[in-house]
């Protein structure tokens, strides 16, 4: 089969009878040779795989870690064994059912199938049944090409027929406070006199079940409700709908439930024949096997109590609560009714109370790509109060370019940790009636204490101690909240001497940026927001962040320098907004557009603020037709000796102002192309920060400088194309990117674009990233 579409209806309901195909043709990947079917990378995978030695390869699994398990007496290196075994049989199992990675990266020849075909003829006609159109016809038309007639186009042809209208709704409940109740949320009702969809019917047989299960009725079932759609009585494409909601069989009316008691068993899968502890709190009965924890927290995330109606709301909600607790492996409430009480029990397994995770692997920011590794260990429920004590390793080799030398490239090693405990309350005089009350929020107190080095060869070294405390919380799953009120940071920073002449000239010249690689003190708080509606995951689904920090306000309780004057003090104020939108366009294409505007404005004595509060332009996750950190500010440019621009400079800025837009499309397999358009700039809120060595020497030094008349052609616009290699654990991702208006070129010949042609790359950028640019 080469190929197959649909036909008679519109690009939006056919991309959606598209995703209805049974069967679909193999995909073609462009070669220099000419087309060759992603068949062929199948096959080459098939003829490597020996099924015979990996059957056997799993046994000799089996009896490897067997033998280790046997001689093993410890259960938690048994279970380690056990864990690790089952890893590696899954890896097996995996290419077993799978295929090898070749196998999986290709596709097997389409062979045409005609009941497949069929199938997805009759998918095509019950799914505009489900739009209103009961009169539909789908005709299948097969045109066979090539010489031998082995190419195979199908063609479903689509006659919607006439559409259905809902004209009338009739209810038939038999039970009375069923009746009632329903009446009494008539208007959250779904059905409605207009066309009909079977959406429309899922949804609100979804809504009654809701109504139901949420009131006491612990045993209703979907079943109950159906619905009789009769286009007979009423006629000319006028629908009658019976809607009913029958009694349970053998019964003339629903129970309605209501909790006699309530049972928290937190560790479900101890014996609990050894020891163990109850204890009652607010009339719930806890059983604590290995681990004891506070009953007032679990109290706080429970909403099950006695004397109280069933409702299924409250059950999800108390499984949701115990989940972002992050001290259960899993969370499962069942019910009783033994001895004709009605009985709820919560069973809780403990997560291990040790965990560790590591990661190591290759990052790429500037220059040549270098290691990393990172190590995490966790404890949980340290003081028994369900607190998460964290300590966070990293190590990092990279490679950048020079701050001061457009030709040199050095080395980076980055290394740190992190120390931090996080409690599942707002550690505040609040009392605990308001945080039973707040609790619904997941509120979060985290204390931090970190340490990190940085050794920029032939530049700087810098050595940070930073303490941290910040409340979190969420009003629903997609909004979250961060108020950090304390954020304190010590840095000692050491130049080399070379490096530091290059400062001393900035700094004779009035550049303040000089000042951010000094030692320093710096002191902040922030508060942030985030609304996540499902971004990349959903169809048209958005993200959006909102961030506000100030610096400095803790020197307001000294009239001196609280550390001395060897030190540099920062105050500043700065604030970021980040939105991000998602299109589905079709199932193999979307849109994904970005627009990020920041302002951060230093008020302190220095007139400069902390080197990493600077906002900068370029690079992957930035305007990618340019070096990363190396764009603007504004329509500056310092100029080489030839007379071109040199981009090689970092370019710090106060304001920025990017927006970025891209299509995404399937190209086959695990490998995605993309086409992106870049633009915007940082800006100076005053000429000081300017990268520049003399003012006389550099006469645009005020051309970094924003002014609201001019800034609109200060833009940078850059544009490209890039390849996305999605291998399930990581996107690794490469994109070309191209100038085509550089403000920094004189005024009349900031259009670049003409350059890509006499030599495509003499004008173009290319970044590598992890993940996608936003």
């Amino acid at each position: 089969m080469s190929s197959q579409n649909v036909v008679g209806v519109g690009p939006k309901m056919r991309d959606h009878m598209a995703t209805l195909y049974e069967q679909n043709p193999n995909s073609h990947l462009l070669m220099p040779s000419g087309p060759a079917h992603l068949v062929y990378v199948y096959n080459m995978g098939e003829k490597r795989l020996d099924t015979a030695k990996l059957i056997d390869k799993k046994e000799e699994i089996r009896k490897k870690y067997g033998n280790k398990i046997s001689k093993t007496k410890r259960d938690k290196k048994k279970k380690r064994l056990l864990e690790k075994e089952q890893q590696k049989i899954d890896k097996v199992e995996k290419i077993l059912k799978e295929g090898n990675q070749l196998m999986r990266w290709g596709e097997q020849l389409a062979i045409l199938d005609n009941d497949k075909i069929k199938l997805t003829g009759d998918k095509m006609s019950q799914y505009l049944n489900s739009r209103g159109y009961y009169a539909n016809k789908i005709n299948i038309e097969e045109k066979y090409k090539g010489k031998d007639s082995s190419r195979v186009e199908i063609k479903y042809a689509i006659k919607k027929g006439p559409e259905y209208f809902i004209d009338s709704i009739q209810l038939i409940i038999p039970d009375r406070q069923v009746r009632e109740l329903y009446m009494e949320n008539l208007g959250s009702a779904e059905l409605r006199k207009r066309k009909v969809r079977q959406l429309d019917l899922t949804a609100e047989r979804d809504r009654v079940y809701e109504m139901m299960v949420n009131n006491g009725y612990f045993a209703f079932s979907k079943d109950l409700v159906y619905f009789q759609i009769d286009s007979v009585t009423l006629g000319s494409r006028k629908l009658l709908i019976r809607e009913i909601i029958n009694n349970p069989p053998n019964r003339d009316s629903h129970e309605i439930f209501e909790i006699d008691s309530v049972i928290f068993v937190t560790d479900a899968g101890f014996d609990i024949t050894k020891q163990h502890e109850n204890e009652p709190f607010r009339d719930i009965t806890y059983t604590f096997g290995r681990f004891k924890y506070s009953t007032k927290i679990l109290d706080w995330h429970t909403y099950l109590y006695a004397d109280n109606l069933y409702q299924r709301d409250n059950v999800l909600e108390t499984q949701r609560q115990l989940s972002y607790l992050d001290n259960f492996k899993f969370i499962n409430v069942n019910f009783d009714t033994l001895g004709g009480k009605f009985t709820a029990h919560i069973f809780t397994s403990p997560a291990d109370r040790y965990q560790t995770s590591s990661e190591i692997g290759f990052s790429k920011t500037q220059g040549l790509p270098g290691p990393f590794a990172n190590l995490t260990i966790k404890n949980r429920n340290l003081f028994r109060g369900l607190e998460i004590v964290e300590l966070n390793t990293n190590f990092k080799v990279v490679g950048l370019e020079s701050v001061s030398d457009q030709k040199a490239t050095y080395s980076s090693l980055q290394y740190g940790s992190e120390l931090s405990i996080t409690f599942p309350q707002f550690l505040s005089p609040l009392g605990r009636f308001y945080k039973k009350k707040i609790a619904k929020f997941n509120p979060r107190t985290r204390f931090g204490l970190a340490f990190g080095h940085e050794d920029r060869f032939n530049e700087y070294k810098r050595t940070t101690v930073n303490t941290n405390m910040s409340y979190s919380w969420k009003v629903q799953d997609h909004v979250s909240y961060t108020l950090a009120p304390m954020d304190i940071s010590y840095i000692d920073s050491k130049t080399d001497s070379s490096f530091q002449v290059f400062l001393d000239v900035l700094a004779l010249s009035g550049n303040t940026y000089a000042s951010a690689f000094s030692s320093a003190f710096v002191s902040s708080g922030s508060f942030q927001v985030i609304v996540n509606n499902n971004y990349g995951v959903s169809r048209n689904s958005s993200y959006a962040q909102f961030y506000v920090e100030t610096g400095g306000h803790l020197f307001s309780l000294f009239v001196n320098a609280p550390f001395g004057n060897s030190l540099e003090y920062y105050k500043y104020a700065k604030t970021s907004v980040d939105v991000r939108k998602y299109f589905y366009l079709n199932r193999k294409t979307s849109l994904v557009t970005r627009l990020n505007v920041g302002v951060a404005i230093p008020y302190g004595s220095n007139n400069s603020l902390p080197y990493t509060k600077y906002f900068f332009g370029g690079g992957s996750n930035s305007l990618r037709a340019w070096k990363p950190r190396r764009l603007g500010p504004g329509a500056y440019g310092e100029k080489n000796p030839d007379g071109t621009i040199n981009y090689q400079l970092e370019q710090p800025g106060d304001m920025t102002l990017e927006m970025s837009a891209e299509i995404r499309q399937k190209l086959f397999g695990f490998v995605n192309w993309a086409f992106f358009v870049d633009a915007g700039n940082i800006w100076l809120l005053r000429s000081e920060t300017v990268n520049s060595l003399d003012d006389s020497t550099n006469p645009g030094v005020d051309d970094g400088v924003f002014e609201f008349k001019k800034f609109a052609k200060e833009i940078a616009i850059g544009s490209g194309l890039g390849l996305r290699f999605d291998l399930s654990f990581l996107i690794f991702r490469v994109d070309l990117g191209w100038k085509f208006v550089d403000p920094a070129q004189e005024i009349g010949k900031r259009w670049v674009g003409n350059k890509i042609f006499p030599d495509p790359l003499e004008n173009a950028e290319i970044n590598i990233g992890i993940g996608y640019p936003f």
